[in-house]
């Protein structure tokens, strides 16, 4: 099968996510290649430190951000910066930044809009923030900043949440001890990669952001077997307002059911 070249990067390939979208590549038949930390003996892969030492021609999908930020994560931090402005300073092509809803300033209703307010009270907070506003402040780059919720996954990971739904109703055991009658967004990563290559392949769109979401809450006890009694009494989620996404692009997006 002949290979599409999009001229593709993936940085923070060996990452969650990083791993699911070279996945997804790979059965898209899509050429990429990978840019990880250190470079093991892989045709596809070659090392941060290789890759930034020349400019690139290529696509740059940043997924290099540390997933988490502890408050008192400051060398973490600070490498990631580093990190992040030595990727754009090497890339002459597009650069995808992968952001996160969580930019946004906490507000008790309605959904957020790609110009609401930030905040930057957390320490992961202020990287994205400052990552976002310092590749836009690169006045002849090309880029895309997309922000997608907190749980974007194929399926779910061993003892979190979502499994222990899963697992009750296989089981017909429920599996949890408590009332998680709160709406939550969920992003499947397969619609997330969809996206990117519709947007990716617009060749006349760049320096735009988009909120990345189906913009429809799960009720997580609504997930359960209607078998298992419970009461819900769903509390209130701000959703991210995907309405620009889709004067772009077409995806039905899929929602978790029991």
């Amino acid at each position: 099968m002949n290979k599409e070249n999009l001229n593709i990067l993936v940085t923070g390939a060996n990452g969650y996510i990083g791993k699911g979208f070279s996945d997804f590549l790979d059965s898209k038949g899509i050429h990429y290649r990978k840019v990880t930390r250190i470079q093991r003996l892989l045709q596809k892969e070659m090392s941060f430190r290789d890759w930034s030492s020349t400019c690139s021609e290529n696509i740059c999908i940043y997924l290099a951000d540390p997933a988490f930020l502890r408050e008192d994560d400051y060398d973490l931090y600070e490498s990631a910066i580093k990190r992040f402005d030595k990727a754009i300073e090497c890339t002459r092509n597009l650069f995808v930044y992968i952001s996160s809803s969580k930019v946004y300033l906490d507000k008790s209703k309605g959904t957020y809009s790609e110009n609401d307010a930030k905040s930057s009270i957390l320490l992961y907070q202020k990287l994205k923030n400052r990552n976002e506003d310092k590749l836009i402040s690169f006045l002849n780059k090309k880029y895309l900043i997309l922000r997608i919720p907190s749980y974007v996954d194929k399926e779910p990971k061993p003892n979190t949440l979502f499994n222990k739904i899963v697992n009750s109703n296989k089981t017909g055991n429920l599996q949890l001890s408590n009332d998680y009658s709160f709406s939550y967004e969920f992003l499947f990563s397969s619609d997330f990669f969809k996206i990117i290559l519709q947007l990716i392949k617009i060749k006349k769109i760049s320096n735009e952001i988009f909120n990345i979401s189906s913009s429809k809450r799960v009720n997580i006890m609504d997930l359960l077997n209607p078998n298992f009694r419970y009461i819900s009494c769903p509390k209130p989620y701000t959703l991210l307002d995907n309405r620009k996404l889709l004067s772009y692009v077409k995806i039905n997006f899929k929602i978790p059911k029991y």
